[in-house]
């Protein structure tokens, strides 16, 4: 056989070329990459005291301990956050500052360095003040790792620095989506998250076995139901010490609830409604993957935000400062006929059927739909269905009707889920534009407020339809494009303004973009003919002459006006957040090769 060694040798360079002759071989297109806009960019809470709903590192945040690190009259939250965000994943820990209104207001988050090896899915412990730690579960094993809190870094030690059994330790203070909480006269017990927001409650018998399952109620006697999708709780205690209140993490928010001090008739425990977790110098937030449109909301005179998410709200982000120093507020859930706008597709209404059915995934756009000079809404979702909500009251205070569902030649108008429906003007009349059910772009002609008329495929310059995914892409891979009508080079004509998920590919189903490089924003010119309507091949947004990719799941993005006749853009990352651009940062690349 030879030498042993050389032929490792020789097989290991073989091996190093053929990956480098392949990686020639690939596309720039496939390879993903992430590019977000500078820090600076970012959007900050405009509330007066600079204390702001609590902002997500990821897309979804898990809440994994508490612990008196700094020493405050309350402890400080440890969270680990997954993959999708702009910043990295990882634990984060945030320092306990004040209470307002009876919530928490934590400070900004510091990232925490973990063992090489260990990931963020742990249980922080701390006994009487004194040494934190960080527990992991590997297989039927443990590994404890001890905080440096001069070096913010956990570091291994040996697993008998912790006196109790670990196995005792994790069922007596709780791990993954459930937390022991404390009630002084009531015995303690755990309340754990589940994936569609119930939680449940449970006390411990002899032997720690559980009681049978009861559950957290509201003050009107009816069970909490949190919201987000995969609501997970840690306890923390009031602003008498006891361990009663709760921080629920899941996807679409970060929340407070507070304990009465009461158990109903069942013996549940009763909480206050939920409320925003606060946090001092937030970034402004909106739940995740928000879907966003920059309108004059409330008629005075300055630009705020409507924007979707995938809970299945949709929220106004009221701007009380100017257009040009803009002051934007924490969302507030926005109303139909008196009752909140949620789109809940449930057991049978998603795509990826009942483990989505929290998932709403609201896409709105806003646009004077009946030419009556008030801002109206008309919106798709996870159902793939659309509909259109006609704002009835007066210039500066709009009133939402209730939905009404959109029809072309009598059949419900149905297409691609999870995409914005681009609404506005083309030659002179009111379109509608959507992603159909071949996956292509396509345009639809306003009768009236309700009724379509079908104008076939939208299409490039050149004749050919416009993809939005390769072939592969369908179903509930597929969609999820957003789409915004808006002149952007200011001369009389709509343009398309689009956003995508990372697996998109437009405008043709193999050398489209992104294709998996990343989420993107880009641009489609108008090059209509008469009533031919055309459009050029997209263009992707750069920030400072770079191609921005923000993330997997999905972005947004809203022109933004800087003085007369010049935008900028506000652009969000599925973790919630959002970045105002400046016109003199942007610029559009070139288009894919097709």
């Amino acid at each position: 056989m030879g030498n042993p060694k050389l032929f490792r040798q020789e097989t290991t360079l073989m091996l190093i070329l053929i990956l480098l002759a392949v990686s020639f071989l690939i596309s720039p297109a496939y390879a993903r990459e992430n590019y977000f806009p500078d820090l600076s960019t970012q959007l900050q809470t405009g509330e007066p005291d600079g204390i702001g709903p609590f902002a997500p590192i990821s897309v979804h945040d898990y809440p994994i301990g508490r612990a008196f690190v700094y020493g405050g009259e309350s402890p400080d939250l440890f969270l680990g956050a997954g993959k999708w965000t702009n910043l990295s994943p990882g634990i984060y820990l945030y320092k306990y500052i004040s209470r307002k209104n009876g919530v928490p207001v934590f400070g900004e988050p510091i990232r925490v360095q973990i063992p090489l090896g260990l990931g963020v899915s742990c249980l922080i412990y701390q006994r009487n003040k004194g040494d934190v730690f960080a527990i992991w579960k590997i297989n039927k094993g443990f590994k404890v790792a001890r905080y440096n809190r001069r070096k913010h870094c956990f570091v291994l030690v040996n697993k008998e620095m912790i006196d109790e059994p670990l196995d005792q330790v994790f069922l007596t203070y709780g791990a993954g989506p459930m937390t022991r909480v404390e009630f002084g006269n009531h015995a303690p017990g755990f309340i754990a998250g589940s994936r569609y927001g119930n939680l449940s409650f449970h006390t411990f018998g002899p032997g720690f076995e559980l009681s049978r399952r009861r559950y957290v109620v509201g003050v009107d006697g009816i069970r909490l139901r949190n919201k987000t999708t995969g609501a997970a709780p840690l306890s923390y205690p009031n602003a008498e010490g006891t361990n009663c209140d709760l921080i629920v993490i899941g996807e679409g928010g970060t929340y407070y609830y507070r304990f009465t001090g009461r158990f109903d008739d069942r013996d549940q425990p009763v909480y206050a409604n939920q409320a925003y977790l606060l946090e001092k110098n937030a970034p402004l937030s909106h739940s995740s993957l928000p879907v966003i449109n920059t309108v004059d909301w409330d008629g005075d005179g300055d630009i705020d935000i409507v924007s979707g998410d995938s809970v299945g709200f949709v929220s106004l982000l009221e701007n009380t400062g100017t257009t040009a120093t803009p002051r934007f507020l924490a969302p507030v859930k926005l109303r139909a006929a008196g009752e909140i706008i949620r789109i809940r597709p449930g057991y049978y209404g998603s795509l990826q059927g009942p483990k989505e059915a929290n998932w709403g995934y609201t896409c709105p756009t806003v646009v004077d739909w009946n030419r009556d000079g008030l801002p109206d809404i008309v919106m798709s979702d996870s159902t793939a269905t659309h509909k259109v909500y006609i704002n009835r009251a007066a210039p500066n205070k709009p009133e939402l009707a209730a939905a009404r569902e959109l029809f072309c030649e009598g059949l419900d108008l149905h297409g691609a889920w999870r995409v914005k429906p681009g609404a506005g003007l083309l030659n002179g009349k009111m379109v509608y534009v959507l992603i159909d059910e071949d996956e292509e772009f396509h345009l639809f002609w306003k009768i009236d407020e309700q009724n379509l008329e079908d104008g076939g495929k939208l299409r490039l310059d050149g004749g050919a339809a416009i993809s939005a995914n390769p072939k592969n892409r369908t179903g509930g891979r597929g969609g999820r494009v957003k789409i915004t009508l808006f002149d952007w080079d200011r001369n009389g004509r709509n343009d398309l303004l689009l956003t995508t998920h990372s697996g998109n590919s437009i405008p043709h189903p193999k050398h489209g973009i992104p294709h998996q490089a990343g989420a993107m924003v880009m641009l489609m010119l108008n090059v209509s003919k008469a009533e031919d309507i055309r459009f050029a091949p997209p263009r992707p947004l750069q920030y400072k002459g770079r191609t921005l990719y923000l993330g997997e799941h999905s972005c947004s993005a809203a022109p933004y006006p800087f003085g007369k006749d010049k935008y900028g853009m506000i652009v969000t990352i599925e973790s919630g957040r959002f970045f105002l651009l400046p016109p003199d940062r942007i610029s559009w690349g070139p288009p894919p090769n097709i």
